[in-house]
């Protein structure tokens, strides 16, 4: 019997940031997460170095997206 090798690439982590109001960017959201966790980004070269918005949830208070 032959074995399967499979590499499996790791994931990014994801968080969830809750109470974050519609008026701030994704720029801006980015910028105060790298700001607040500089020690964690400040090892990381170019290619590991990396931040997206995923998705903003829609509610009820036009204040808030998230």
């Amino acid at each position: 019997m032959e074995k399967i090798r499979v590499k499996l690439k790791k994931k990014d982590p994801l968080l969830v940031l809750l109470d974050v109001l519609a008026v701030n960017s994704d720029e801006e959201i980015i910028r105060a997460l790298r700001n607040q966790n500089r020690g964690v980004f400040c090892g990381l070269d170019k290619d590991n170095d990396r931040i997206q918005v995923k998705f903003r949830k829609r509610v009820l208070n036009p204040i808030q997206a998230m």
